[in-house]
């Protein structure tokens, strides 16, 4: 078993049920647009190493209607994962695009809000 198989995502987590029916996109009852949340939220909400940030962005890519995107930025280029905007939105709403590193799948931000410059600086005034 590789670093990029979903299975390792499973295992190394140790999550529960609900998570390894993500992993396999067969719980009939959701819709993509909650996969695609579950998503987002595990890699906007927690710190996953290297091999599970992997792991899930190929999970992901193996669920129906979650598509990839490749050649998109959130300030940084890098690779998405993609899913429609779900029916009966407003009818400005855009697809929501989770922006990855393309080598090490670290979560960049979304396609149209990239994550705000933080850091340390040497003297008030400098910028990130």
């Amino acid at each position: 078993m590789t670093a990029t198989d979903a299975e390792l995502v499973e295992a190394s987590l140790r999550v529960p049920e609900k998570f390894a029916l993500f992993l396999q996109g067969n719980d009939k009852d959701r819709s993509v647009n909650s996969y695609g949340k579950d998503v987002l939220g595990m890699v906007s909400g927690s710190y996953l190493p290297g091999p599970q940030r992997a792991a899930l962005f190929e999970a992901a890519t193996r669920v129906p209607g979650l598509t990839v995107v490749e050649n998109v930025s959130a300030g940084r280029p890098g690779i998405g994962i993609s899913w429609p905007v779900p029916e009966g939105s407003l009818p400005e709403a855009k697809p929501t695009v989770m922006v990855f590193d393309k080598d090490t799948y670290e979560y960049l931000g979304t396609q149209n809000e990239p994550p705000d410059a933080s850091g340390f600086v040497n003297q008030v005034g400098d910028r990130v």
